[in-house]
């Protein structure tokens, strides 16, 4: 009679493990981040921690560098010690090489500005899956620049292709992430290193006209254009637009404020693909945009279809829903088509967001404006 065989279980705490699988989907993990995330009340046990864990090979450290050839941060990456782990618990389904899974360079500083954002939409609730394990879920080619897939909580499951932008992106890199958007089935989120320089040079205007006009992508998928900023607010704590967004400008946060604002509402897909909700003020209807994820093909559709023509056939105005740093974007979009009256822009904070849920009063002084 055969023996039967315990199943495996780790000598690793959860949370360790929890560093493990967030390592192996990320790939580059700066240790800051990591401390800051799981070991919020104790940064130099923390640091202890991930050293412990380097020695007893389940991951490995390196660096990034400053510009004079000095160490800068410490950044953790997975050793094969630490695959071979998360294999025998079942937290994936197939060997990999560490060797395989290393970034270096550009791409490991890229990947670290998505984990920093990745590590706290986990912590509220969110799915992350890494670019090596979604490429092959979304029929996306090996060489993809793909970062991730993020997932919000049940019950909205919205997901978002998660893409970077670095301040020297080259213009080949940007024709090659257009063609991936025109091929996309799902809502793009392209997180970029904001500043003059970046924003004004012609590859990346010439990316943001191409997302803004281009008929093939609009009409497959939405295409959220954020920008890597941080503020501290007046609280002393550090604001990130990226965070704000996704936390808090997705489809289930906007309605919930909307119910608190207006007489009426309810859903009703458009035909102009820019939203499937409607409010009611002054016995007058509106479509709602939202453009608190800064989603420029839905802007784009509005101000296109939205005609002064459409307008007297259907009486029915729209307001696009954003933060106060974006009004003014919105509306000089807006009115690059066509200055209409029955289209508004309305600037909302973060504060608004949360006060419409029922958060309390040291929830909601905490949260500050975003600004773009």
């Amino acid at each position: 009679m055969s023996k039967k065989h315990k199943p495996y279980k780790s000598r690793l705490p959860e949370r360790d493990i929890e560093i493990l699988v967030l390592l192996f989907h990320l790939q580059s993990i700066r240790a800051i981040d990591i401390v800051s995330t799981y070991f919020e009340k104790s940064g130099e046990y923390g640091l202890k921690r991930l050293q412990k864990l380097c020695d007893k090979g389940f991951i490995e450290r390196t660096f990034t560098v400053k510009n004079n050839g000095q160490r800068n941060h410490s950044v953790y990456q997975m050793a094969d010690k630490g695959m071979e782990e998360l294999l025998k618990i079942g937290k994936i389904s197939q060997e990999r090489r560490a060797r395989d899974m290393r970034l270096s360079g550009w791409e490991m500083l890229a990947r670290i500005d998505i984990s920093k954002i990745a590590l706290k939409l986990k912590q509220a609730g969110w799915s992350i899956i890494g670019s090596r394990d979604a490429k092959p879920k979304l029929s996306l080619p090996w060489n993809s620049t793909l970062q991730c897939l993020i997932e919000s909580p049940a019950p909205e499951k919205k997901q978002y292709l998660v893409y970077h932008m670095g301040h020297t992106i080259k213009e080949p890199t940007l024709i090659k992430l257009q063609a991936e958007l025109e091929e996309s089935r799902g809502t793009n989120l392209i997180a970029y290193r904001a500043g003059a320089i970046m924003e004004e040079t012609p590859a990346y205007l010439g990316f943001v006209k191409h997302i803004t006009e281009n008929t093939m992508t609009l009409y497959r998928n939405s295409t959220c254009l954020m920008p890597l900023v941080e503020w501290q607010d007046s609280e002393g704590k550090t604001q990130n637009f990226v965070l704000n967004a996704l936390l808090y400008g997705g489809q289930p946060q906007l309605e919930q404020y909307l119910r608190k604002q207006y007489q009426r509402v309810k859903y009703s897909d458009n035909r102009y693909y820019f939203g499937n909700l409607m409010v009611e003020e002054d016995n007058q209807e509106y479509f709602i945009c939202n453009y608190l994820q800064r989603d420029r093909a839905a802007l784009r559709m509005l101000a296109e279809n939205l005609t002064m023509q459409e307008y007297q056939k259907n009486k029915t105005g729209a307001i696009v829903v954003t933060w106060n740093g974006l009004v003014k974007e919105a509306q000089e979009f807006i009115d690059r088509y066509q200055k209409r009256d029955f289209i508004k822009v309305k600037g909302i904070t973060v504060r608004d967001i949360i006060e419409s849920a029922g958060a309390g009063n040291d929830c909601s002084r905490a949260a500050e404006e975003v600004r773009a």
